[in-house]
This record gives C-alpha cells, sequence and structure tokens, in this order.
C-alpha cells in the first residue's frame, strides 16, 4: 500500500514539475519576443528616420526625391506590417495605436511622395514652382515624422 502511494505522489509531483516547466517555457518565450519587437520598432524606426534624413539632405542637390529611398521606407514599414501580430505583447494600449498609426502615416506619406515624383516627372517642364512646393511640403512632412519615430522610440515600453 505504502508503494502506491509513493508512485501516486511521483506522479503528482511529476505533473507539477511538467506544468511549472511549461509555464516557465512560455513565459521566457513571452520575454524574448517582447525583446525582439521591440529591437524590429526601434530598427525600423532608426532606418526611416536615417533615411529620411538622407531624403532631407539630398532633395535641394538632387531636385527630386530619389525612388531607392522611398524603397527602403516602403520595406522597413513591409517588416513591421508583417510582424504586426506580435502587438498583443505590448500592453499600453495607447502605445500600439501611436505605433501603428506612425507606420501608416509613413507609408501613407512614401506613397504620396511616389505618387508626387512621378506626376513631376511629366510637369516638371509646365509648373516648375508647383513641383518644388509640393516637394518641399513632403520633405516637412518626412521631417514631422522623424519627430515621430523620436517619440516612438523614446515612448517604448521597457516590459
Amino acid at each position: 500500500m505504502e508503494q502506491t502511494w509513493h508512485v501516486v505522489l511521483g506522479a503528482v509531483l511529476a505533473l507539477f514539475v511538467s506544468l511549472a516547466m511549461e509555464f516557465l517555457r512560455l513565459k521566457i518565450g513571452d520575454w524574448r519576443s517582447k525583446r525582439l519587437f521591440r529591437e524590429l520598432i526601434k530598427r525600423e524606426s532608426d532606418t526611416i528616420a536615417r533615411t529620411i534624413a538622407q531624403i532631407t539632405k539630398d532633395v535641394p542637390n538632387l531636385q527630386y526625391i530619389p525612388f531607392g529611398s522611398l524603397d527602403d521606407i516602403d520595406s522597413a514599414t513591409f517588416r513591421f506590417e508583417s510582424n504586426r501580430g506580435w502587438l498583443f505583447l505590448l500592453k499600453q494600449e495607447s502605445y500600439r495605436a501611436q505605433l501603428v498609426d506612425f507606420f501608416q502615416n509613413v507609408r501613407s506619406a512614401c506613397r504620396e511622395a511616389r505618387g508626387n515624383e512621378q506626376w513631376a516627372q511629366s510637369a516638371q517642364p509646365q509648373q516648375p514652382q508647383q513641383v518644388r512646393d509640393r516637394r518641399n511640403g513632403f520633405v516637412a512632412r518626412f521631417q514631422n515624422l522623424v519627430s515621430q519615430s523620436q517619440d516612438i522610440v523614446s515612448n517604448l515600453p521597457k516590459q
């Protein structure tokens, strides 16, 4: 009879140990996923900020917004969008909304700038001042996005 109790006790202990190990495995996985997602946000925000700084520097000399730079920004927003499912790891709802709005604004500005540059190629000879004004408007919009990017990174939850 005593051996039966030892077997039952051993089984119960094994169950608790396996449940504890599974819980720890999930917690470590969540911690690692949060860390990787935070690194992704930092990296993509920095990429966007660096690319926009390069655009701001180059536009006065080149007189156009390079499509390659716009492609770099699109790639950064795409990488965020492809990992958007991990947003639930961030507990602050307001930060999640700010993050989604930022990347949507970046993507929207990038698409509009690309459309403007395509329009500018056909309109340049007839409307040079309007082309410059619209391009300068996009540069200003991009610079505003850089400050938003800095806010995103500085407010990134440490959890």
